[in-house]
């Protein structure tokens, strides 16, 4: 009877314990969006349309580069990448480094690459939040909207992005003014 009584004790432990884990990452992620601050990030024209990926857009961003004149940078390297608001009111990069700051906390831990072969020296940063998870039966749909658009310099897309301690977080995609998923609803109008 006791070996039983330890079997469910542990059996609840494990069972208790995989709950936790998900609901923590949610937890992490609604505190972002929730207590972070907003960027939007300019989108930039994506590859073509991959029907392998799944029910997502694939987003690639135009401030993904940033000077420096530090040769001691490594490729694929870790870095904080600091996020301010340009003068348009779109996202950019302020400044790449290997320390946490602790004195801001508009940045977003990423992969960034040094490019030595080129002069100037770039990093190219590789930003954490590249897809855009939608209802299935408009993501496709979306991607191709998104993708014709992207690259029509008359109208700005761009993901709206909450940004706290490291931690990013993709609220919504945006063509011109209107969320992406209604603009796929409204294109299905006309």
């Amino acid at each position: 009877m006791k070996h039983k009584a330890i079997i469910i004790a542990v059996f609840v432990i494990m069972a208790l314990a995989q709950l936790f884990v998900p609901a923590q990452m949610i937890m992490e992620r609604e505190n972002v969006l929730s207590t972070g601050s907003e960027f939007k990030f300019r989108t930039a024209p994506v590859d073509p349309y991959d029907p392998f990926r799944g029910k997502y857009i694939t987003l690639n961003y135009s401030v993904d580069k940033f000077y420096t004149s530090d040769s001691t940078w490594r490729d694929q390297a870790k870095a904080y990448v600091l996020i301010e608001t340009d003068a348009d009111g779109f996202a950019r990069i302020d400044d790449v480094v290997r320390e946490e700051p602790t004195d801001k906390e508009n940045y977003i831990y990423c992969d960034v690459h040094f490019n030595a072969w080129q002069n100037p020296h770039y990093l190219s940063v590789e930003f954490p939040f590249d897809r855009f998870y939608m209802d299935e039966y408009k993501a496709k749909e979306a991607e191709i909207s998104y993708r014709n658009l992207a690259n029509d310099t008359t109208v700005a897309t761009y993901a709206l992005v909450s940004v706290k301690a490291g931690d990013a977080v993709i609220k919504d995609v945006f063509i011109g003014d209107t969320p992406i998923k209604d603009y796929v609803i409204e294109q299905r109008v006309d």
